[in-house]
């Protein structure tokens, strides 16, 4: 998760042989100041409190971004995590929800109850497909990568991979049937316009796949490159990882686990410019989650245990104990 690269804390609760309640606190620069843990002075959650009781991803991945901006987020969870759109999304919605809250009690002095559901977030989340239905009674059907109602704008099978164009009006249609040589096509009565481009959908995406198939990926982005018109390659894996602009903004942290050795996530979609840099929110190095358990006795501390209590809660199994560092293969 990304928010583990910006500093995590975690214990354990209940028998460590039964399945147990995972608590973590995301790091923050005091209150529970362990060593090697960030420090979030400077960013725009920095001093509030979030305890999250949430499950797999959605509500996970929204305090994730959370912490990533500063919170000091206590989590009590048997983690399980998938990658799944609408449960991200779900957690986008979450974040913003949050924030906005935050921002209404600032002004009246008054908290509130946000709820968000996966069910709620896939509506919404069908826009112009819903707006269709809703409004003019239009059915939904599948189009894969393409558009409902602007053709092209969709994928196209490439010599070596695939890319993706879009002409979102009549002039951009035109420059793209310059560019890729096809001479008269923008002219022609079925084409000339977005209209009778999408009621002649088929023939002119057959006459456009033939002609993307000539080349490569690399070559049609070379043609498109300063035309203004949207475009892209649609990227394996490792070439997204490898794309400049990823690099450059940097989406690659690595950091160093205990336990995993070095261990490299994705980055943090913001950048704060008052926080000095782009690497981590605030400057620091990026810092790994932790183990299970390891930060239990701060995290009670903080809560106001006694270490005394909290030697007993360990005696009992009332919360489980850190496991001995076992060395991995890439440290």
């Amino acid at each position: 998760m990304m928010a583990a690269m910006w500093g995590y804390r975690a214990l354990q609760t209940g028998s460590q042989a039964a399945t147990g309640v995972c608590l973590a606190s995301w790091a923050k620069g005091r209150g529970l100041a362990t060593a090697g843990l960030r420090d979030t002075a400077g960013l725009p959650l920095d001093g509030v409190k979030v305890v999250d009781l949430t499950r797999v991803l959605a509500g996970p991945y929204a305090t994730m971004m959370l912490a990533d901006q500063g919170a000091d987020v206590i989590k009590v969870e048997p983690c399980k995590v998938g990658v799944a759109l609408t449960d991200l999304s779900t957690g986008l919605y979450v974040q913003a929800a949050v924030l906005a809250g935050l921002f209404a009690r600032e002004r009246t002095g008054e908290g509130m109850r946000v709820e968000c559901s996966l069910l709620e977030t896939q509506v919404a989340s069908l826009v112009n497909v819903a707006s269709a239905h809703l409004n003019a009674n239009q059915p939904a059907h599948r189009l894969g990568t393409s558009h409902a109602s602007i053709v092209p704008y969709q994928a196209f099978p490439t010599a070596d991979g695939h890319i993706v164009i879009a002409a979102m009006n009549d002039a951009q249609f035109s420059k793209l049937c310059v560019l890729m040589e096809l001479e008269g096509l923008d002219t022609d009565p079925k084409y000339a316009t977005n209209p009778a481009r999408v009621a002649n959908r088929d023939n002119l995406v057959g006459l456009l796949r033939e002609r993307f198939g000539d080349r490569t990926t690399a070559e049609w982005a070379e043609v498109f490159g300063d035309s203004g018109l949207a475009f892209g390659p649609i990227n394996t894996i490792e070439q997204v990882f490898q794309d400049p602009q990823v690099l450059h903004r940097d989406m690659v942290a690595e950091m160093k686990h205990e336990t995993a050795g070095t261990v490299r996530v994705p980055g943090m979609p913001v950048k704060y410019t008052a926080c000095g840099s782009q690497r981590s929110p605030n400057g620091v190095p990026a810092v790994a989650a932790p183990r299970l358990a390891e930060h239990t006795r701060d995290v009670l501390v903080s809560l106001g245990y006694t270490s005394e209590q909290v030697a007993t809660l360990e005696q009992t199994g009332a919360v489980g104990r850190v496991e001995p560092v076992r060395k991995s293969e890439n440290q």
